[in-house]
């Protein structure tokens, strides 16, 4: 009887000092993990180069130099942003090209599909070219939605995969 009872005790003896081992070596790798966590990270902000180099910073009294004067207005064609949020211009020699996505014959109106970024004006009258000759024309009367926008068909019959770029 004596002997099973030493048996036991050194059998789960060792399993209880092994289980004690493995929760207090989760328990200190926890402790490492939230203390590296909490310390405080450095500035990212970089200084600014009079006080890398020591020299005197500006007086931050004196009066901002003046600002530049306005560009004048464009000549091109303002371009809608998807939604309406903000507004795009079209810079010189760029030209806003999209693709016909659907075509419905009997209500005369397609589907167009633009970059993302870039959207003719709702009422903007456009060309449809099929293999670099003009096919159509159409007028975009909306409704958008994200880079896909309704045109009304003014002339031609369309298809699918068709070019549409601004005259």
């Amino acid at each position: 009887m004596i002997l099973l009872a030493r048996l036991w005790e050194r059998r789960y003896a060792r399993r209880t000092v092994m289980s004690v081992q493995k929760h207090i070596g989760c328990l200190v790798v926890g402790c490492l993990a939230w203390v590296g966590c909490k310390t405080s990270k450095p500035d990212s902000t970089p200084a600014p180069a009079a006080e890398t180099q020591g020299l005197p910073l500006a007086d931050s009294t004196a009066p901002p130099p003046p600002a530049s004067p306005a560009p004048p207005p464009p000549t091109v064609p303002a371009i809608v942003a998807p939604g309406g949020v903000g507004r795009h211009e079209l810079v010189a020699g760029s030209e806003v090209v999209g693709k016909v996505t659907t075509v419905n014959t009997l209500g005369k109106f397609v589907v167009l599909s633009f970059p993302v970024g870039v959207m003719p004006a709702v009422g903007a009258s456009l060309e449809v070219f099929r293999d670099g000759v003009k096919c159509g024309e159409v007028k975009v009367t909306g409704p958008q939605r994200d880079t896909f926008i309704v045109a009304d068909v003014l002339k031609g019959t369309l298809q699918i995969n068709d070019e549409v770029r601004q005259p």
